[in-house]
């Protein structure tokens, strides 16, 4: 019996879908055996950062590139007293009026860090108390007490402890060293000298100078690596059993003397994590 129109169509439609389907189903299978093969790939070529051996010839393994902190046109991302931090000119500035008493305002960035570079442009005005303060362990009153890379006058380039426990040393200017304890007294050791005297005094005549300087802080585990201007200024190593600290706070310090008409001014303010060393 010969098939109706309505039939053939329907005959022919079945007979399309199941050749549509079949070419359908090899393009699959042929694009899944390609992704297979590029993951394979992958899994040769690409080793997570947790897992990658730290050579002991570099300082600072980082978990990323540099991001900038500061975006040239306000302070987005930090906590700061307006009454001393503004934006002028592309250039963060702190600055109060001469006549007030001693105050000490942190700019604060908004979360907490741990192994670290900070590199800054910086500059103080009238040999302003400025420094960079990091691993606070809180936020007191707008200020942070703990580490801090100092950055004044005769005093840049030191590892110190801004507020309690200052009276421990951890670093003597252009050498290597490590604060630990001894019979239960704090202790400073002097293993190696890496900047002369001279090369130090002259370092910071730029910042009495108040000249822009190119200032950095490497941070990674207890190992603390202060720059100006691309020389090593302090070497440093927390070994202290109790009193070293992993994890805080970061920010820009200024502190006002009075009776001058002092001030700090930042930008570049360029920021990496590390990783945890393995030395």
């Amino acid at each position: 019996m010969a098939w109706s129109k309505t039939k053939i169509a329907l005959t022919a439609g079945i007979a399309l879908l199941v050749i549509n389907s079949g070419v359908l189903v090899t393009v699959l299978l042929i694009q899944h055996k390609r992704a297979q093969v590029q993951q394979k790939d992958l899994a040769r070529t690409y080793v997570p950062a947790t897992t990658v051996p730290t050579p002991a010839t570099d300082p600072t393994p980082a978990t990323g590139d540099f991001v900038s902190l500061f975006n040239g046109k306000d302070l987005s991302g930090w906590k700061f007293n307006p009454k001393a931090w503004a934006v002028t000119n592309g250039v963060i500035v702190g600055r109060v009026s001469p006549e007030l008493g001693m105050q000490n305002h942190c700019l604060i960035w908004g979360e907490e860090v741990d192994d670290f570079e900070l590199r800054v442009k910086i500059r103080t005005i009238a040999t302003a108390n400025s420094g960079i303060s990091f691993r606070a362990p809180e936020v007191r009153f707008g200020n942070l007490p703990g580490y801090q890379a100092e950055f004044e006058g005769q005093r840049t380039g030191l590892f110190i402890i801004a507020g309690p426990g200052r009276e421990r040393r951890l670093s003597r200017a252009g050498w290597r060293t490590v604060a630990k304890e001894e019979g239960g007294q704090d202790t400073l050791e002097q293993i190696q000298q890496l900047t002369d005297a001279t090369a130090i005094a002259q370092l910071r005549q730029s910042v009495i100078n108040e000249e822009w300087c190119d200032y950095s802080v490497v941070a990674q585990d207890r190992h603390v690596v202060i720059s100006l201007n691309g020389v090593i200024m302090t070497d440093a190593r927390d070994e202290h059993p109790t009193k070293f600290v992993a994890r805080g706070f970061l920010g820009l310090e200024y502190t006002h003397n009075p009776g001058r008409d002092d001030a700090v001014e930042l930008k570049d303010v360029q920021f990496r994590r590390l990783r945890p060393s393995t030395l």
